[in-house]
C-alpha cells in the first residue's frame, strides 16, 4: 500500500511539475440544386486488375456554367471542392462546397462581396489545421497600370464552416506588377505558394513565395533561367526540407529543387521537338529519393495529345517517361500519389473532340515504374472533363470536373466518389497509454503502405477539457509497425479514444490522471 502512495505521488510530482513549465514563461445552400445522376458508361479495357466501382456521384450548380476544378479528401472522411459558379450576370464567381462522406452537401460558399463584378478561376484547395480552408486563383481584371487585362493572383481563406476569413490580393505598384499562386500549402507559421508572376509587358516566370497566416507576403523568390516565359504549376516539400516546383518553360516541363528558403540548387527542362503542357497540380518525391510529375506531350506518344509522366532521380536526370493516350488526344491536370507508392491520375479523354465519342473523365491508377494496374471510362453523350483526383480517408478517391451531360445548367460540376483502391495495404491499429495516447499501425501485407491518411481523436476529462484531433500521413512497409503519438495530455477523467486510418477505426476508452492516460482493457 505504502509503494502505492509512493508511486502516485511521484506521478502527481511530476505532474504539477510538468504543467508549472507550461504556465506563462443535401440542403440548398445559396440556390445550388444537388442532384443523383441516371446511370453512365463504365469501360474497361486491356488492363489485368479490375477498377473498384463507383460510390456515388452528383452534379452541382445552377442554371449556367458551374465547374469544379479542384477536391481534396478531408479528415471526417468527406471532401472540399473549389471552382466557379455563375450567376445570370454571366460572371464566374468563386464557389467553395463542403460535402461528407456520403456525398451530402454541408454548405457551400459563393463569393460574391468583395469579388462582385469580376471573373475567377479557383485552381487550388487545401483543408488547414485549423479545420478550414486555404485557396488558390486568379481573377480576371482590368489594371491601371496598361488598362488591359491580366490574370491577378489571390489567396482565400475559409473557416470550417464556409465563411470567408480573409482574402489578399497580389497586385503591385513595382514590377513584376502581379503574381498568381497556382497552389498553396499551409506550413508551420503561414504558407508556401508556387505560380508565376507577370509583368507589364506580359511576360512570366516561375515564382515561390512565403506568407504568414494572414497571406503577407514575407520573402518571394523569382526563377528565370530561359528566355521565354514559364510558369509554375505544381509544388512538393522534399525529404531535405526544400521544395519542388513542377511547371512549363519555353514550351517544355521544367523542375526547379529549391532550399527551404527558396535559393534555387537545379533545374531541368524536359520536352520534344513540339510543344509539352504543363497544366498539372501535383509533383512528388518518389521513394528512391527521386521525383515524378505529369504534364501533356505533343512530341511523344499515340495521339495529338497524351498524358506524360517523367520520373527522375534525385538530381532532376530523367530516368523513366511513359505517355497515355490513343489517337485522339487526352488533357490532364492532375496526379496523386497512391496509399502503397504508386500513381493515378484523372484526364480528359478524347479531349475537344469533333466527332464520335466526346471527352469523357479518364481515371488510370499506376505502380511506382508507371505501368497501368486498371482505369475506368465516365461520361455521357456530351462533354464531360476531368480536373483534379484526391485520395479519400477510407482508401478510395474523389474526382472533380465538370459535366454537359448531366445536371441542371448548361454545364455543372461534377463530383464522383471511387471506391477503396483494391491494392489498399492490410493495415492493423493497436492503441496504448502511458505518457499521451499511441497508436500502433501494423501492415500486415505485403504491399507497402505510403501516404497512408491517419487520425487519432481524444475528447473528455472534468468538463470535456481534454479535446484533441490530430492526423496526417505515414509511411508503413509490409511487415513493419510504426507508432503515432499525440504527444502529453493533461486531464482527469474518463476518455474516449478513436484511432483512424483508412476506412478502419479502432475506439478505446481510458482514465486521464494529469499527464497520464491508462485505458480500459
Amino acid at each position: 500500500m505504502n509503494v502505492i502512495n509512493k508511486k502516485v505521488g511521484f506521478y502527481l510530482i511530476v505532474s504539477i511539475v510538468f504543467v508549472m513549465m507550461l504556465l506563462p514563461a443535401e440542403n440548398d445552400v445559396n440556390g445550388i440544386s444537388v442532384q443523383n445522376l441516371p446511370p453512365f458508361q463504365l469501360l474497361n479495357k486491356g488492363c489485368s486488375v479490375n477498377p473498384p466501382s463507383v460510390e456515388w456521384n452528383k452534379t452541382f450548380g445552377g442554371s449556367q456554367w458551374d465547374t469544379l476544378y479542384c477536391v481534396q479528401g478531408t479528415t471526417d472522411g468527406g471532401c472540399v471542392a473549389v471552382g466557379v459558379y455563375t450567376y445570370t450576370d454571366d460572371l464566374n464567381h468563386a464557389w467553395i462546397l463542403k460535402l461528407d462522406a456520403a456525398g451530402n452537401e454541408e454548405w457551400s460558399t459563393i463569393e460574391t462581396t468583395e469579388l462582385y463584378g469580376m471573373n475567377f478561376l479557383m485552381t487550388f484547395v487545401q483543408q488547414t489545421r485549423d479545420e478550414g480552408y486555404i485557396v488558390a486563383g486568379y481573377v480576371f481584371k482590368t489594371i491601371e497600370q496598361s488598362e488591359e487585362q491580366y490574370d491577378v493572383g489571390m489567396l482565400w481563406k475559409v473557416n470550417s464552416t464556409g465563411s470567408t476569413e480573409w482574402i489578399h490580393w497580389y497586385l503591385q505598384d513595382e514590377e513584376p506588377i502581379i503574381i498568381v499562386p497556382w497552389v498553396v500549402y499551409e506550413v508551420e507559421d503561414g504558407y508556401i505558394a508556387t505560380g508565376y508572376v507577370t509583368y507589364t509587358n506580359k511576360t512570366q516566370n516561375i515564382m515561390l513565395m512565403k506568407t504568414n497566416t494572414t497571406g503577407d507576403i514575407e520573402w518571394k523568390k523569382i526563377y528565370t533561367f530561359w528566355n521565354g516565359a514559364s510558369t509554375g504549376k505544381s509544388l512538393c516539400f522534399t525529404n531535405d526540407e526544400g521544395f519542388l516546383i513542377a511547371g512549363g518553360a519555353q514550351n517544355d516541363l521544367c523542375l526547379v529543387k529549391t532550399d527551404v528558403n527558396g535559393n534555387p540548387e537545379w533545374y531541368h527542362t524536359y520536352g520534344g521537338s513540339r510543344i509539352e503542357y504543363a497544366f498539372s497540380r501535383n509533383c512528388f518525391q518518389a521513394s528512391d529519393g527521386g521525383y515524378l510529375f505529369n504534364g501533356m506531350t505533343s512530341s511523344y506518344g499515340a495521339g495529338n495529345l497524351d498524358v506524360w509522366v517523367v520520373q527522375t532521380d534525385a538530381t532532376g536526370n530523367m530516368q523513366w517517361t511513359k505517355t497515355y493516350g490513343e489517337k485522339t488526344a487526352e488533357s490532364c491536370l492532375t496526379l496523386e500519389k497512391t496509399f502503397d507508392g504508386g500513381y493515378i491520375f484523372a484526364a480528359t479523354k478524347n479531349y475537344g473532340s469533333a466527332s464520335g465519342t466526346k471527352d469523357d473523365f479518364w481515371i488510370v491508377r499506376l505502380d511506382s515504374n508507371g505501368y497501368a494496374h486498371w482505369y475506368l471510362t465516365i461520361g455521357g453523350p456530351k462533354e464531360d472533363r476531368a480536373y483534379y483526383i484526391s485520395k479519400t480517408m477510407d482508401g478510395g478517391y474523389i474526382v472533380s470536373g465538370r459535366t454537359n451531360s448531366y445536371g441542371a445548367g448548361d454545364c455543372d460540376g461534377w463530383l464522383i466518389k471511387i471506391a477503396p483502391d483494391p491494392g489498399l495495404p492490410n493495415l492493423d491499429i493497436d492503441i496504448n497509454g502511458g505518457l499521451g495516447i499511441n497508436m500502433v499501425l501494423t501492415n500486415n501485407g505485403s504491399l507497402d503502405a505510403t501516404s497512408v491518411p491517419w487520425q487519432i481523436n481524444v475528447k473528455g476529462g472534468m468538463r470535456g477539457l481534454v479535446n484533441k484531433t490530430i492526423s496526417g500521413t505515414i509511411d508503413v512497409a509490409a511487415g513493419e509497425s510504426k507508432t503515432i503519438s499525440t504527444g502529453f495530455l493533461f486531464g482527469l477523467g474518463n476518455l474516449q479514444i478513436t484511432g483512424k486510418v483508412y476506412e478502419k477505426t479502432k475506439t478505446a476508452g481510458g482514465t486521464q490522471f494529469f499527464i497520464l492516460t491508462f485505458l480500459k482493457k
